[in-house]
């Protein structure tokens, strides 16, 4: 049996999409070992799928899409809010957000209204945060603890009771283990309030979550790190915010993670009520309305890079002619909801494609285009066909399509030059901004191996500069955009490693050939320490390996010795 939880993830654009092929591929395999007779006649056709969810008004598409080897649509069982243990009251609140200001500013304003909701919806009892960053849950503990500091303890103060409380409080903050977070801490604790994220060693978090389930502490104000696992007694939920700030930039939260986050409120051990506020634009307003009230259709996000997961079905074996391509095309959940929602699906890639299309023909055309870009052989009169070494590599470094074309038509013998705008300007960099930093990366420009021709235009400039900073260990020097700038060329980097495994060497190495950084390829070695290697001789990984130890740490000392 195969148990599908969270089945409305199918929703969500990369994941939905993986888990969507998954389980189509278990029923591919299992209808083609009926149809050959393969297996124990006993258990032969026993698939079993059990798929869960809180919130998928549209469960006849699901049921249709698990439709057993015979056609059978699978068997529902419906439970609605009345058999909720404890009764969760759900209430949308928007805000009013200016044109011209971003995520962050908006989620930062709702610091200064989240007091107001506290006291109106908590009744007095524990009340958890979700804040979209570190950042973000400091800055709401902050913005608490100042207000709660001008009110009476005993009497109007709205996180100590009273005294014994306050003093508890006081002993409480003196044993944060984390010295470096310690005053941030004792700020906010001594006020009844708690923070709680990654960056907390284990034994503060433990401080935080016993203090909070004694009662001690009232408002947790907290990441994403308390909407699973722990098991706390709150009886509100307020989610400062919708939106979550990822590698490139501020996305959306998905559905599944906005209910994860209202079910901590009303837990069954602890209280016999919860109550979930959602705090947003005015924009966004209906949208959480109709999720909270329904929930949101369930779609299929596979048709958005349809033909990557195709290539990956290929290399796998699990289609290897159009009959198979189509028997698995049919046995997707695209298939259920292309018919009922066909303007959804419709083929961006083609200005002139029409709403509705063919299962048939999305898979005669991708298959097409597979061939043309040499990343599978068409044979038996083109019905059948079988993946190429550069299929396998798509599929094994997860490279989207268009890239991997791109990297196809590279002409032989192409220079780092020519690679590098070639890396640049793949799919995978898409999500990837400018932040107010064009004009001092256009000064940057400057003292890089390949300056971008005249100024920075496009994203793929700004993928190109940073990934030859990282080449050649050049530090950023303008404060300001220290911390963006790290952070977007760790992402790209992290991409361009991957990338870079089909066609070159010195960005999977994160150094240029010959400039003395080629070592730091290795974890323990820095860029500093591989340049005093390079200036002792020792210039390849090989020459390294045939060091003795001691050969080693007298180039570290000497190289040490003359800059002391």
């Amino acid at each position: 049996m195969g148990l599908i939880d969270e089945v409305h993830i199918l929703n969500e654009p990369r994941r939905g999409a993986v888990l969507e092929v998954i389980v189509s591929r278990m029923r591919t395999v299992n209808a083609e070992c009926l149809m050959n007779g393969n297996g124990n006649d006993q258990n032969r056709g026993k698939l079993r799928m059990l798929a869960i969810s809180a919130t998928a008004p549209n469960l006849v598409d699901i049921a249709t899409w698990l439709k057993d080897v015979n056609g059978n649509v699978a068997e529902m069982r419906i439970f609605g809010e009345e058999l909720r243990p404890v009764k969760l009251t759900k209430y949308i609140i928007p805000f009013s957000s200016r044109a011209d200001s971003s995520d962050f500013q908006f989620e930062k304003a709702l610091d200064y209204k989240l007091s107001d909701i506290i006291k109106k919806y908590s009744s007095g009892k524990p009340t958890l945060v979700f804040c979209s960053t570190r950042k973000s849950v400091e800055g709401a503990a902050s913005q608490l603890a100042q207000e709660s500091a001008s009110c009476s303890i005993g009497f109007d103060n709205p996180y100590i009771r009273g005294h014994p409380q306050q003093m508890e409080l006081q002993v409480l903050a003196q044993k944060v283990a984390d010295k470096k977070l310690a005053d941030i801490f004792k700020e906010y604790l001594v006020h009844g309030i708690g923070i709680h994220y990654g960056a907390l060693s284990q034994t503060d978090r433990g401080i935080v979550e016993s203090s909070f389930i004694s009662g001690l502490i009232l408002v947790i104000c907290t990441t994403s790190t308390l909407s699973v696992g722990v098991n706390l007694p709150a009886r509100l939920v307020i989610i400062k915010g919708t939106s979550q700030y990822r590698e490139t930039g501020y996305a959306e939260y998905s559905n599944l993670h906005i209910m994860q986050m209202m079910g901590r409120a009303g837990r069954p051990q602890f209280d016999d009520t919860g109550v979930a506020v959602i705090m947003t634009t005015q924009e966004k307003q209906r949208k959480y309305e109709a999720m909270v009230s329904s929930g949101e259709t369930i779609e299929s996000s596979l048709h958005e890079n349809l033909i990557e997961h195709l290539n990956a079905e290929i290399v796998l074996g699990t289609i290897s002619n159009i009959e198979l391509c189509i028997e698995w095309l049919k046995s997707t959940f695209l298939n259920v909801r292309i018919g009922k929602n066909p303007a959804r699906y419709k083929d961006k890639r083609e200005a002139t494609a029409t709403a509705k299309q063919s299962l048939d023909t999305i898979c005669i055309k991708d298959l097409n285009l597979l061939a043309e870009s040499q990343l599978i052989t068409q044979y038996n009169e083109g019905m059948s066909f079988l993946p190429t070494d550069l299929a396998r590599a798509m599929a094994k470094y997860y490279i989207k399509f268009e890239t991997a074309r791109a990297i196809i038509a590279l002409p032989k013998g192409a220079g780092i030059k020519k690679l590098l705008e070639c890396l640049a300007a793949s799919a995978e960099f898409s999500d990837l901004k400018y932040r107010n930093d064009k004009t001092y990366l256009n000064v940057v420009n400057k003292s890089v191996r390949y300056p971008i021709p005249g100024r920075l235009k496009t994203v793929g400039d700004k993928v190109n500069l940073l990934i030859q900073c990282s080449l050649s260990s050049l530090k950023f020097t303008e404060q300001k955009l220290l911390s963006s700038l790290s952070l977007d060329t760790n992402v790209i980097m992290k991409h361009a490693e991957r990338l870079s495994k089909c066609n070159a060497n010195s960005i999977h190495a994160k150094a240029w050939d010959h400039n003395g950084h080629h070592l730091k390829q290795i974890e323990s070695i820095g860029p500093v320490q591989a340049k005093a290697l390079f200036d002792a001789g020792v210039k390849t990984i090989a020459e390294l390996i045939l060091k003795a130890p001691e050969e080693i740490e007298v180039v570290s000392m000497i190289d040490f010795l003359r800059k002391h």
